[in-house]
């Protein structure tokens, strides 16, 4: 039997892992992926459009110590043993006999500088073993690069040095090392490498932080970056938080564990693919198609991105007067290619996906801020080219075009609708019934989402806000919950939970179904944490204990 846990972290052994595989992760600010070894390749910063590092290596030895120093010789090689992988890091595993070390990587989310990368690494030993940590840092380009107090310094393109302390802005800067205590040895084999070795006596259990911190104006501010993250056990806990929050927000459990697996690794992924650009937030492919996707996941468990996404397709229309590009810009100015042909797909991403979401979390004031892009997409719309309707012939992408622009418009004139705006919405929904059949589908549709999207799988169609439950779920589920669901509006408390038990629904709020509806003044589970799995529900104060298909 699959193990129903969704908050177990994925346990590999180290061998049965190809070394060419690589895991993603991000945080909105930082792409990388790590091999299996848990070291970092083709670094990425969305914000600056440019690599940082391609790659840095930490390396585990354990010396024998003598009385004539440490020795060159004798070496134990630490083996790596182990990967677990969790929702923001991943962990590998090592030992010798008597030695255990663990390596975490992860790109901190929330914290108070999300533009660093974190290695949290322990190491326990039985009596006192010295373990030899080495670095190999491949930068993929020559960099200036010098040591400052204990710190490795490099940056491109630096100017000259100002202030008490000799600091120098530079086109990009990196600033790497432990948080506290600095490396025996450093060698620079070339412009685009460097080599440091540390050495820390364990007793018992210690700590070995090292901390990069990424700069694009200047080395104060990369300082400053790794001072906030000097506590580094902070910053793990504040990442860890959020993604508890990612993972435990519009949670769904069923009887069917691929499908609840399904629908947590959609929302980890959807993270994955969310970038912050000068621009704004947008998917980081920049696809203006792949946002009603994302915003459809986000709309589960944290609303706030699917509206930093749709603020960022707002301030594009407004500076591009209504003709949304298919690629969505990096910069939030300059000249935005827009060919004439993706106008109406594009449009119909922004205005379709807008109306939607505010049908999920209604909020009038909000919608006013995009009444001018609104307006101004809607009339270029309006202007776009009309194709006949109703042929037998094949669709052609002149038809396709009709049919976003009519979807497009179809959701404009909902969203004047609820603006007020009584002459535009009748004008807007006059234009889309004559664009063509909005059942048609476009010439690029998003990818389907309908596995793991919890609106499909359950059935919840929203409405200014109220939820309809409708049985669109598998007839073989005979009871599923779906808890903290974001609510009408984005406050943190502002959610519903639901648990069918195969007649009646349980709701924290009220909500329109075909059946006995109860409702509780709470659906909790527990029982469900890492180490002991043994989930039970509490409603009110019934308690619920469900089963999962293999022990029906």
């Amino acid at each position: 039997m699959t193990d129903p846990a969704l908050d177990q972290p994925q346990l590999e052994e180290y061998d049965d892992i190809d070394g060419e595989v690589r895991y993603p992760h991000t945080n909105g600010e930082l792409h990388f992926v790590a091999d299996r070894d848990s070291d970092l390749y083709d670094l990425r910063w969305h914000w600056h459009r440019r690599a940082y590092a391609r790659s840095i290596c930490i390396r585990f030895d354990a010396p024998i110590y003598t009385s004539s120093g440490i020795s060159s010789e004798q070496l134990d090689d630490v083996l790596p043993l182990a990967v677990q992988l969790y929702p923001g890091y991943q962990e590998t595993i090592y030992g010798v006999e008597g030695v255990i070390v663990s390596k975490r990587i992860f790109a901190p989310l929330d914290s108070y500088y999300d533009r660093s990368l974190l290695w949290m690494m322990e190491a326990q030993a039985e009596g006192d073993r010295l373990i030899q940590i080495r670095v190999e840092i491949d930068w993929g380009e020559p960099l200036e690069q010098r040591m400052v107090d204990g710190l490795l310094v490099a940056q491109k393109d630096p100017g000259d040095a100002k202030g008490a302390h000799g600091q120098r802005n530079a086109e990009s800067t990196r600033v790497f090392g432990a948080a506290e205590g600095r490396p025996d040895l450093v060698e620079f084999p070339t412009e685009s490498q460097a080599h440091l070795v540390y050495h820390v006596l364990v007793a018992g259990q210690v700590d070995l932080p090292l901390i990069l911190a990424l700069s694009d104006v200047g080395e104060q501010v990369a300082w400053n970056g790794f001072l906030v993250q000097r506590d580094i056990s902070r910053a793990f806990k504040r990442s860890r938080n959020s993604w508890h929050d990612i993972t435990h927000r519009g949670r769904l459990w069923s009887p069917d564990i691929g499908a609840n697996l399904a629908v947590q690794q959609a929302k980890i992924d959807a993270v994955q693919r969310l970038a912050r650009f000068r621009s704004g937030y947008a998917p980081a492919d920049r696809s203006i198609e792949a946002v009603p996707s994302l915003v459809e996941l986000f709309d589960t468990f944290a609303p706030v991105h699917s509206r930093a996404m749709l603020d960022t397709l707002r301030r594009v229309a407004e500076r591009t007067g209504g003709t949304l590009p298919r690629q969505l810009p990096v910069l939030p100015r300059g000249p935005v290619d827009v060919p004439e042909d993706s106008i109406p797909f594009a449009a119909a991403a922004y205005l379709e996906t807008l109306h939607t979401h505010l049908q999920r979390l209604p909020d009038r004031e909000w919608l006013a801020t995009h009444q001018q892009a609104l307006t101004s997409t809607a009339n270029e719309l309006c202007a776009f080219s009309q194709v006949p309707t109703g042929s037998s012939a094949p669709k052609n992408s002149a038809a396709c075009a009709a049919d976003a622009a009519c979807r497009a418009l179809t959701a404009a004139s909902a969203l004047a609708g609820q603006l007020n705006q009584t002459e535009d919405a009748a004008r807007w929904a006059g234009a889309a019934a004559q664009s063509g059949n909005s059942e048609q589908a476009s010439v690029s549709e998003p990818p389907s989402t309908a596995d793991s999207s919890i609106w499909d799988l359950i059935g919840i169609t929203t409405e200014e806000g109220e939820l309809t439950i409708h049985r669109m779920w598998p007839s073989h589920w005979d009871w599923w919950a779906l808890l903290q669901l974001p609510f009408r509006a984005q406050g943190e408390d502002d959610t519903v939970s639901l648990l069918w038990d195969g007649e009646t629904l349980h709701s924290t709020r009220p909500v329109t179904f075909a059946g006995p509806v109860a409702v509780q003044n709470q659906v909790h589970a527990y029982g469900s944490d890492e180490h002991s799995f043994d989930l039970r529900f509490r409603l009110g104060s019934e308690l619920f204990i469900p089963t999962f298909l293999s022990e029906l």
